[in-house]
């Protein structure tokens, strides 16, 4: 999540409009915008941010409304907007952070593995 802030914050400092978001509660807040019948509007703002930071991607598996939420979103987004996954998770000596930037016309995938050692 630090990593995540991090990010959005350069990306603002670039005159970019950012949108940071737990990827779970992105997907509550569709459905809550389904039910108040707002969905489309919202949809419609979220497209317009330059930069959206997915942060706890893959921390749970997805509904197939979900899902489908998702891969519409990034198929409008993909050529010209940039889009983070960000994924922390602690295991018992290794910290890994994953990183995925989708941006305009490259896919980098940035995995940065080091060892925790608490003594």
């Amino acid at each position: 999540t630090q990593l995540s802030i991090a990010l959005g914050k350069v990306a603002c400092q670039n005159q970019l409009s950012v949108m940071f978001t737990s990827t779970c509660q992105l997907f509550e807040e569709m459905s809550a915008q389904r039910s108040s019948g707002k969905y489309l509007k919202w949809v419609k703002n979220i497209k317009k941010n330059d930069v959206i930071i997915f942060d706890d991607f893959g921390l749970r598996t997805y509904t197939h409304s979900e899902a489908l939420f998702l891969i519409d979103l990034l198929e409008d987004r993909y050529q010209n907007k940039i889009h983070i996954f960000t994924n922390g998770l602690f295991t018992t000596l290794v910290y890994y952070i994953k990183i995925i930037i989708v941006n305009k016309k490259n896919i980098i995938k940035l995995i940065t593995e080091g060892t925790f050692n608490p003594f």
